[in-house]
Formats: C-alpha cells, structure tokens, sequence
C-alpha cells in the first residue's frame, strides 16, 4: 500500500525509455535483412579457412566429378568393345585349340579392362574420402570461428546493446542460426560445387 501511494504521488522514479529502440532503428535493422552482401560471402569463406582450404576443397570437388564420370565412361567404352568382340566371333571354330585361344584372348582382355576399372574407382573413392573430410573440416572451422566471435561480442557488448536487443534475437542466433552454419551450410556448399560441376 504504502508503495501504490508512493507511485501515485510520482515518488518511486520509472524507469528510463531513453534507450528503447525507436522506429527507425527497427526500419534500419529490417532494411538490413533484404539481402546478403558480398562481405558476408568473404566472411564465411575466411571462417572456413581461408582461400587456399576452398582451393583444395573445390580441386577435391572437380578430381571426384572427373573420375566418377572417367568410370562411366570407361563402363560405357568396356561394353561397347565386348559387343563388337561378340559380334565378330567366328562360329565355325571345330579344334579345341582354336576355342581355348578364343577364350583365353578373351579372359585377358576382361582382366585389362576390370583392372583399369577398378583402379578408377581406387581414385574416386580417395577423391570423395578427401573431398568429405577436407567440407568437414572447413565446416566445423566456420562453425568454431563464427561461434566464438560472436559470443566474444556479446560478451563484451555494452548494456545498450541488451537494452535495444531483444533476448529471443539473440537466441536465435546461438541456436538456429548456429545449426544452420554447423550443418546446413557445408551440405548445400557441396551438393551446389558438384551440382555445378555435372552441369559444366
């Protein structure tokens, strides 16, 4: 009661609204948000690594295209030149001698063509080991880098900051826009290098 009467009589000071956001910092902020600019692109690319690990990641990228498509092309050139060995085969073999040469001439050519085959695919599957690890090691580098930049920022960020700030914004950005960075971000940066390689 005797608190009431306080406020009533304008006794107990308010709080100050000096530092509430005012309608053009909520109109600044928003225009903020209409795009991604290019800083934000070399940003992130510094956070996984710098130039040099998108390098490597994209040669990982460009040597696991070119063998699985080398291995198709094999596969396809390998059944071709069975189907002409099969169509220019001699019917009228009567000596076994003649059938066991056929045959043996036959089983080399398979070995040279499965050998090359499967050390095709040796390479790409290197390839796609390298091409994994070195996406996940950029992705975690961004994912640590960005993280603790930003909880360096919130920490040492002034009380105006909290004041203009709301609480869910913040964490927001500690949970699903650091989910997004963690595990979205490195799955669409490969699926889109491969998806560009295969349409090149």
């Amino acid at each position: 009661d005797v608190y009431k009467r306080q406020i009533e009589k304008n006794q107990v000071p308010r709080r100050s609204t000096q530092m509430r956001p005012s309608v053009g910092f909520k109109a600044k902020f928003s225009n903020q948000n209409t795009g991604i600019r290019t800083q934000v692109y070399k940003q992130y690319v510094m956070a996984v690594g710098g130039f040099i690990l998108m390098v490597v990641i994209l040669i990982f990228h460009v040597l696991d295209t070119g063998t699985a498509m080398a291995s198709n092309y094999w596969l396809a050139y390998w059944s071709d030149k069975e189907f002409e060995n099969s169509t220019t085969l001699n019917p009228t073999i009567s000596e076994p001698s003649q059938a066991f040469a056929l045959a043996s001439s036959f089983v080399q050519t398979s070995y040279y063509y499965l050998i090359v085959y499967a050390v095709i695919g040796a390479v790409n599957s290197l390839m796609i080991l390298g091409r994994s690890f070195s996406l996940a090691f950029g992705g975690m580098n961004a994912a640590r880098t960005i993280h603790n930049s930003m909880l360096t920022k919130i920490i040492y960020a002034p009380i105006s900051f909290f004041d203009i700030t709301p609480v869910a914004r913040i964490l927001a950005r500690f949970t699903k826009d650091q989910y997004t960075i963690d595990d979205q971000l490195p799955r669409v940066l490969g699926m889109s290098l491969t998806c560009l390689l295969y349409t090149s």
